[in-house]
Formats: C-alpha cells, sequence, structure tokens
C-alpha cells in the first residue's frame, strides 16, 4: 500500500453519488451501511437528485479529516466492537471503514481490506486499515490474537470458536 497523502480531496460529486447509486441497486449494501457514510458528504443539491424530498436542515457536510479524524476514531470504536465479539456491528463498521477509505482516496487500502479475511469479527480488515492510514493499534493481546485469526483467548466462548 501506498503511505497516505498529508491532505487529501474527496472525490468529486459526480463519483460519490455513482457510489451511491450503485449500492441502493444493489446487494452490497444491503441495509444502507455504506451509503450512510458517503451521503452527507454530497452537497445537498446532490443528495436531493436521488432523495428529492429529504430535510436539509440539518445537511451541514463533514469535514474530510478520513485519516486523522472521523476514519481514526471510527476504527477505535470498531476495534471495540470486534473485541466486544459484536458480530453484526463489527461487521457493519468494517464496511464503514472501507467507504472512508475510498473517499479519503485510497482505493489500495479498500482493496486490501476486501483481501484481508473476515475472521474474528473483522480485525484483520481493522489492522489493514489502520496500517494503511498510519494509525495506532490497540496493544490488547487478545485483538493482536484476532488479527492473527485466533481465538480472543484460548477456548473463548463468546463468539471466537464458533
Amino acid at each position: 500500500m501506498t503511505p497516505p497523502d498529508a491532505k487529501t480531496s474527496l472525490p468529486g460529486q459526480d463519483a460519490i453519488l455513482a457510489r451511491v447509486c450503485r449500492y441502493q441497486n444493489g446487494v452490497e449494501d444491503l441495509f444502507g451501511f455504506r451509503q450512510g457514510v458517503l451521503i452527507p458528504y454530497l452537497r445537498p443539491e446532490t443528495v436531493r437528485q436521488i432523495f428529492p424530498n429529504v430535510s436539509m436542515s440539518e445537511f451541514d457536510g463533514i469535514p474530510l479529516d478520513l485519516a486523522g479524524g472521523n476514519g481514526a476514531e471510527y476504527l477505535m470504536f470498531t476495534f471495540g466492537k470486534a473485541g466486544d465479539h459484536r458480530g453484526m456491528s463489527a461487521g457493519r463498521s468494517v464496511q464503514k471503514l472501507e467507504e472512508f477509505a475510498w473517499l479519503a482516496g485510497r482505493p489500495d487500502v479498500v482493496d486490501a481490506m476486501q483481501a484481508a479475511p473476515y475472521v474474528q469479527y473483522g480485525v484483520p480488515k481493522l489492522l489493514v486499515y489502520a496500517a494503511g492510514f498510519g494509525l495506532p493499534i490497540p496493544g490488547d493481546e487478545a485483538l493482536a490474537r484476532m488479527g492473527r485469526g485466533e481465538p480472543c483467548q484460548p477456548g473463548c466462548q463468546s463468539g471466537c470458536n464458533r
């Protein structure tokens, strides 16, 4: 993976809109979690192209500090979900991080995350995201084991061995 740029710019509105529409018409985003990451990065007039009746009263957009802000904070949150054996929540969070990486112009990170196995609540994918953006990872031994595809502890009955 290439190292992250110091400053990143968003993909164009057309590219974001096309990605949202792709997800609306397929099974890649069955519950809309990926779209939920992308839509706030659209300008109100672009959102209205796909959701003509949406209220824009709270639409302010989101600052783009994906690697150092939104993505880093969300990564830590997601490590917590994985460590707590929260399967559906961890899976949803991995999808969202892939979209943060795409928004940050890092298809290499997206591809590497998609290539990593989804075992142990997606921890290997989270490690790929962290490495791709040069972000710290928790020093927790259980997460380190999970990142290697092992149970958080030998004989885990909370979900690692199921």
